[in-house]
């Protein structure tokens, strides 16, 4: 809702726009937050003439990435042809934050079950990053005004892949787990089964595409 906080653009010089909708099962939600409502946000920031624009986009923005990754690009392109200067961080998967999904939902269920499930062969690629270190990149690229029109991917130090990201953590924390290789066909009917049953079950038909590609 632009009229919630329009008035406050008057005076700002700077906008870090980290808000959006994932994990949703209605393509059309991506479609109107991320790229309608953040168009609208890109609009009200040129119309007041706010100078500089850091957008925290997905690194799972090609093609094949689904909805979610469809409605970033869309509104990455949008602030391409703005008037502002812009810089977009194409973060990869970001871990140490209180929301229960993603990475964060893969690592609870290590730490808390001796049973880990795991989406396809495992061989899935990951590269982590915590929270704190995003936090730092776009504080550190919000005080350097000459990093503009410019557009990064953000990762962690090492790459994984998810069999090889839970060994790690079990290693660390001295944990002994047994992982089952979930077949994405499974995972597929699953998520169509979720539209008529009141299953338990929480992942989107974008994630499994976002995983893949």
């Amino acid at each position: 809702d632009p009229m919630s906080y329009s008035s406050h653009l008057s005076s700002a010089d700077l906008i870090i726009h980290v808000a959006g909708i994932t994990h949703s099962d209605r393509a059309d939600r991506y479609y109107a937050v991320n790229t309608g409502a953040g168009g609208s946000l890109i609009s009200l920031a040129e119309t007041y003439g706010v100078k500089r624009f850091i957008y925290i986009s997905t690194r799972a923005i090609g093609p094949g990435c689904g909805a979610y990754g469809a409605s970033k690009r869309m509104l990455e392109k949008r602030l391409q042809t703005s008037s502002l200067d812009w810089v977009i961080l194409r973060v990869a998967e970001v871990y140490g934050v209180t929301k229960n999904e993603g990475i964060n939902a893969l690592m609870a269920q290590v730490l808390r079950k001796k049973v880990v499930l795991i989406p396809g062969n495992g061989e899935f690629m990951l590269t982590p990053i915590h929270v704190e270190d995003v936090a730092t990149a776009v504080c550190t690229i919000a005080e350097m005004p000459a990093i503009r029109m410019k557009t990064y991917t953000l990762c962690g130090p090492k790459t994984y892949s998810i069999k090889g990201f839970i060994w790690v953590m079990c290693q660390i924390i001295g944990l002994g787990r047994v992982g089952i290789l979930i077949p994405l066909f499974v995972i597929r009917l699953g998520i169509v089964l979720k539209r008529f049953f009141h299953l338990p079950f929480h992942v989107t038909r974008d994630q499994v595409q976002r995983l893949t590609v």
